[in-house]
This record gives C-alpha cells, structure tokens and sequence, in this order.
C-alpha cells in the first residue's frame, strides 16, 4: 500500500463522517483497489455496499442492499471508481441515479471532451467532485505490478491499455523518465509512449526496457524458490491459495513475506525453527496455567518474565492466562500450519521434477563447464535429449521445453529436429518466427552449489552493467530507436512480467505482468533516481526475487 498510500487513504476518508456510503467500480478498478484497499478498510470508512458499474445490467437483483425499486436513495452518497473507458456506463447510472450524491475518481487521465459530456448529462445535479487518481494498474507483490493481466477482458487494444497503465505509474510517481533500452530493434511504441509523456515536464528518473527476447531461457526453466513453487504448483491468485477444499491467504502473511524468495531446502529448515517456536510459545501458556490453577485467588500477578514481555497488555487476564499470548500462540499454531500444507504439497513436487530439472540446468551448464560430473559427454545432443525425454515419459509440455532449452544455446541443432522431434518442428518453426530471439544468452552458474539453485539469469549482468553505466548498444529517446515496452510475469512460463527501483510488467493466469519500482540510493550517477525497470515481454518470480535482492544488497 506504501506507494499509493496517500491515494488510498484520500478515497477512504473522502465525505468521513458523511453517514453510509456505497462504493462503485468497474470491471478493472475492482481488481485493482481490491488488491490495494482491503474489505475491512472500507467497512472501517462506512462503506456498506460494493457493486460494480458495467455489468449487463443497470442493477444487480442478486444482494439485499441494491436498490432494485430504481428510487433514489438520496441518503446514501456513492464513490465511483473506473477507468476512462467506463465512461459509457457512468452516463447510464447518471441519468438513473440510485443514490443522492456522487464523487468520481477516474484511475488514468480524462480529457476535457469527457468532462463535457459527464456535465451535460448530470441533468439531476448529483455529481459533486471528479478527480483523476493515477491507479491503473494490478498488483502482483509489494514491489510488482501488471499493467496487463491476460484473466481481464479490455475494451482497447493491448498497446494503448499498457501505455495507459505506464502513463499512470509513472504519473503517480510524479516524474517524466529518460527512457534507456539494450536492443535496436524499431517499433513504434517508444514513439507513442513518449509522446504520452510530451505534456508532463517533472523530468526524472529513468526507465529501462528490458527485452524478453533477450533471454527466452529463464522462463523455460523450474524455479526452486518458495513464492516461485507457490505459483507454479499451487491454484494461487492475488495471495489466496485454494487447495483440497481448503484456502489460504499470504496476504500479510510474516512467514511467507520474510522468506518468499528463499530455496525449498531453506524453506524446509525455516519451518523446522517454526515448529520449535511454536512449542515454546504454547508450553510457556501451559506452564503459566497450570502454575495459577492452584491458587484460591482469580487475579494472581502474573510472572515477573511475563510481565517483561507484555508489559503495557490491555487485554484482560482471567485466572492469570494473557489473552494476548493467546491469541499469538493461536496465530503461530495457524500460520504453522497453513504453512506445513503448502510445504508438503510443494515436496511432492519436487520429488516429482527434481530429475527433470537437473537436466535442464545441465544442458545449460554444458556449455560453458567443459566437464560435469553427471554427463560425461558435452555438450548435450538432441539425440541424448530423445533418449532421456522418452525414457522418462515426459510429457510433451516437458519434452518441448527441454528441446527449446536447448536450441536456445545451440541454435545450429535447429536443422536436427526432423531427425528427432519431427512432432515438434511446426512448433519450434513459430516459436522462432513469433520471438526475435537473442543469438547469445549471458547467463552464468555460481560455484559449489547444487546446479538447480547456482543458475544467474542473463537479466542480473544487464541491470549490474546498467547501474555501473557499462551497458553495451544502450540507447535513449534521443537516439531515435523505438522498441517494445511489453512484460507478463510467470513462475517459470514464456510470457511472464514482474518499485525507490520500479518494475513494470504484465502478467497471465499462468504467467504474471507486472509493473514495479525500486528506489536506490546507490545508482550510477548516470542512472536518475528513481530507476523504473520494465520488464518487455514478461518477467519470471525467479527474476524478480533476484532483481529486488540485486538493488537491496545495493542500497
């Protein structure tokens, strides 16, 4: 919430004190304030009913509290919030309005043809304020936000929609960045984009486009990281895990937030501390009641270590048990547990994958160790590849992106693949046609690590270079070379996206897009603060857990 916490706040304390209020979005701008403003918030703030404004129908039949007699209820102030482009459905509750007074806050930029036609249909005078709030997009994590995600159906075309979302970030941020990118390859979206921005003039900051062409691996690859594992393996959305008829919430979640970019192997250790921790906790609240139960007198002082750790507690003490303990130890035992569910769903896995990664990273590994010890030969052939993926009965999602993984590296093979994968040669023919491709990957492996939790993706030396001002054929708006700004964000899928250092990007139902931003105060001189990344064509978690540690160790 930190970085729209001003925003937020003004539209939950906007007309405080007003009576009731019923709160209005569209199909968009309730994902997007539900994932910002919690349910508890807007009752706190006398919000008592939540619709939204574009469905099929004016006005739903299906909840007590809508107005389905079609009278006013001039009592009852109402907040919309939508897009620009719900401005249709606005008109249609304005000339049939349900309550007495209306505020609008629209999440991108309106023009003033729009505020004309909003006027000249308000013909029972009931709009008070307009205001434009600049939160038009989705988030993904603390520091990730899509500015496309695949799971909403737009009304515009996917450019104008993530230039529209970018313009709002970057709005919200109150800068005009200078936009830097690696690759030359010319399109028209730099050009729309800046022109976008032409009418602003708070420049600073920088944004940088970081090309999915430019590594096709890292989303091809499994991902050994805990939010990564969450994500692949779990049906998880916004935070919310559903599993055998049971769901989780991470939101607010201690232990996922302290550790969501940890390794399976750490996390296994993690929650062995989280075991003990627990125990202790509730011995202590055992020990404490059985010592009291004795006594003749319900209000026994408490011990002098309880005293210490409680010692301003407002909760009341009957029998000498603190509520407040309780209600912690009841939080851990609970986060414990959720926890041990996801754990043990998430070793199965990989039990299940672990040959089949190992693999993968060591046909990557091949090509730049001259020995390995579990593959004598190198590099890997496709002919081992057939031998190994039919072996194994992989199934033909993993057969192809091993084969992918390894064209990748050794494209040459590419003329091989009627001899040993003629089933997939349609396919890799339009891989290689809808994606420009890097000729080279620049990705490395760490030492004395086992191979699946060693690899570096090709992203860390790009940003490295980038902050250290040796970044090779960069260019800027100036230079006059347009390229693509597009990003999903995915565990470990192609078409995958990933804030002072922002990163901005899209995300898919398999794969996440996303925009985010990340301040540092170490950058290059070179480099404007804040620095915005964005993520063209998709980000993976895994790259996200290593760019938002890369800036941190920065800091």
């Amino acid at each position: 919430m930190s970085l729209f916490k001003d925003k937020l706040q003004f539209i939950l304390n906007h007309q405080k004190n007003t009576g009731i209020k019923v709160a209005l979005f569209d199909n968009e701008t309730k994902k997007i304030i539900g994932d910002l403003i919690q349910y508890s918030e807007f009752l706190k703030n006398d919000f008592f009913f939540f619709d939204t404004i574009d469905k099929n129908t004016s006005k739903s039949t299906s909840t007590p509290f809508t107005n389905i007699t079609n009278k006013r209820i001039s009592q009852i102030s109402c907040l919309i919030i939508i897009r620009p482009t719900s401005l249709e459905f606005l008109i249609k509750e304005l000339a049939n309005p349900s309550y007495g007074e209306y505020t609008i806050f629209f999440t991108n930029q309106i023009t003033i043809d729009d505020l004309q036609i909003i006027a000249q249909n308000d013909i029972h005078k009931i709009v008070k304020e307009i205001f434009e709030i600049n939160l038009d997009v989705y988030k993904i994590d603390n520091n990730l936000y899509t500015v496309y995600p695949q799971h909403i159906q737009f009304t515009l075309n996917k450019e104008k929609r993530i230039i529209e979302g970018i313009y709002s970030f970057l709005k919200n941020l109150n800068i005009t960045p200078t936009i830097k990118y690696k690759t030359n390859r010319k399109n028209t979206f730099i050009s729309n984009l800046t022109q976008k921005l032409s009418n602003t003039n708070n420049n600073k900051g920088t944004l940088f486009i970081f090309n999915r062409n430019d590594d096709m691996i890292t989303p091809l690859l499994h991902s050994w990281t805990y939010q990564s594992m969450i994500n692949e393996y779990l049906e998880s959305k916004d935070k919310i895990i559903k599993y055998n008829n049971q769901i989780f919430t991470l939101i607010n979640d201690e232990f996922f937030e302290n550790n969501k970019f940890k390794d399976i192997n750490e996390i296994s250790n993690l929650l062995k501390e989280f075991i003990n921790l627990t125990k202790t906790n509730t011995s202590h609240i055992n020990t404490t009641h059985t010592n009291t139960s004795h006594t003749n007198t319900s209000h026994t002082n408490i011990s002098h270590s309880n005293t210490e750790k409680y010692p301003k507690s407002t909760k009341i003490n009957f029998f000498n048990i603190n509520i407040d303990e309780i209600e912690k130890k009841n939080t851990l035992t609970e986060s414990l547990e959720k926890h041990l569910v996801i754990y043990n769903h998430l070793i199965n896995n990989c039990i299940k994958y672990k040959d089949i990664s190992d693999f993968e990273y060591n046909i990557l590994k091949n090509k730049i160790k001259p020995k390995l010890t579990k593959f004598i030969n190198t590099p890997i052939s496709l002919k081992q590849i057939k031998e190994y993926t039919t072996t194994n009965y992989l199934s033909e999602e993993q057969t192809l992106k091993i084969i992918l993984i390894h064209l990748l590296t050794k494209k040459s093979d590419i003329k091989e693949i009627e001899v040993y994968f003629k089933e997939y040669k349609e396919y890799i023919t339009n891989f290689y046609t809808q994606y420009q491709v890097a000729d080279k990957h620049n990705y490395k492996f760490k030492d004395n690590l086992d191979v699946k939790l060693s690899y570096i993706p090709p992203v860390y030396y790009t940003i490295n270079k980038l902050l250290h001002n040796k970044l090779k054929n960069s260019y800027t708006t100036s230079d006059n070379i347009c390229d693509n700004i597009i990003s999903d964000i995915s565990s470990n899928n192609i078409n995958d996206n990933v804030n002072d250092i922002n990163i901005i990007s899209n995300i898919n139902t398999s794969n996440i897009t996303s925009n985010n931003h990340i301040n540092n105060t170490n950058l290059n001189n070179n480099i404007l603060e804040p620095l915005i990344i964005y993520f063209d064509g998709g980000i993976t978690f895994y790259e996200y857990k290593i760019i938002s540690e890369m800036l941190e160790d920065k800091k």
